[in-house]
């Protein structure tokens, strides 16, 4: 599922790394910031400002050593229904549960995950791009995953942020609707703020 035009960078490690193309903001629309909310554990409905489901969600997040963090999108307010981004600092993994994202028989709901090593003394960034059933997530200007889910219901669409383990603040959320290309009147270019050269190592947590 690429939905999104991107640029994609060969790394010094010589992997590679996938940021969204900068012509994009051109699609940007009404706006929200949130900035400095330390999340209380357990909680939900902690980002009641935002509603949508075409959209860009620029996150900047500082997590604690060992804390879980979970963005849940496409989510109804009686949170039966809604799609997980789990990021874990402890086992250093990004996942993503479709177990509740829909009603309707016989629609996805695996979990799948994969390595990633976080560093708590920096702040994560997560630039999310959903298009109605499409799901894009950048991570840190380096690495990206996709995929689609069919909520069954028409409001379910309602953002949260929660952390189950540890403690997390949004240090600032960016989120703006999106346009349709064909209203787009705009050339603006964004490009990012950094360009990680490669991806972290254990050996870089441990000072080795």
């Amino acid at each position: 599922t690429f939905s999104v035009p991107r640029v994609v960078r060969l790394l010094t490690d010589n992997s590679i790394g996938q940021i969204p193309h900068p012509n994009l903001c051109r699609l940007r629309d009404q706006h929200t910031r949130i900035e400095n909310r330390v999340v209380v554990p357990g909680t939900n409905n902690n980002l009641p400002e935002f509603t949508g489901t075409q959209a860009e969600l620029k996150f900047k997040v500082k997590a604690e050593e060992g804390s879980r963090f979970t963005i849940r999108l496409f989510k109804h307010e009686d949170n039966q229904e809604y799609t997980s981004l789990i990021f874990d600092l402890n086992n250093h993994r990004i996942s993503f549960s479709r177990e509740f994202s829909s009603h309707t028989p016989g629609t996805p709901g695996d979990f799948r995950s994969g390595d990633y090593i976080f560093d708590y003394r920096d702040t994560i960034h997560v630039n999310i791009f959903m298009d109605r059933s499409t799901i894009e997530v950048f991570v840190d200007n380096l690495t990206v995953f996709s995929f689609r889910v069919y909520p069954s219901r028409e409001d379910s669409n309602q953002i949260d942020f929660i952390v189950p383990v540890g403690q997390a603040e949004i240090v600032s959320l960016d989120a703006w609707t999106l346009k349709d290309m064909r209203d787009v009147d705009s050339d603006e270019v964004c490009e990012p703020e950094f360009l990680p050269e490669r991806f972290r190592t254990m050996d870089d947590l441990l000072g080795i």
